[in-house]
């Protein structure tokens, strides 16, 4: 599924890129620019950007839910990327 909404412990809703709710795992898409670029962090130093996302991750997986993330090198090889699903207890179908 995709953009599943999570609630985070303040009532937020933190949409994750993908969720695979049989083996209750987040699959998270992610680009280096999402921490790195001057005009994305709304404000916020390169720090701050990634404790808010591991804040945002820790109370994802408190609620008995695994998390896998790639990037798009990982994801363009092709055995590569299915390792790293296979690794977070996704099957091959």
């Amino acid at each position: 599924m995709l953009q599943q909404p999570f609630v985070l412990r303040d009532r937020r809703k933190a949409k994750v890129d993908f969720w695979f709710e049989e083996q209750r795992v987040v699959g998270e898409f992610e680009g280096k620019g999402k921490y790195l670029r001057a005009d994305g962090g709304a404000g916020l130093s390169i720090q701050q950007r990634v404790m808010k996302e591991k804040a945002r991750e820790d109370q994802i997986r408190a609620q008995g839910v695994g998390f896998v993330r790639w990037e798009w090198d990982e994801m363009m090889n092709r055995q590569q990327f299915i390792h790293l699903l296979r690794r977070a207890g996704l099957p091959r179908k």
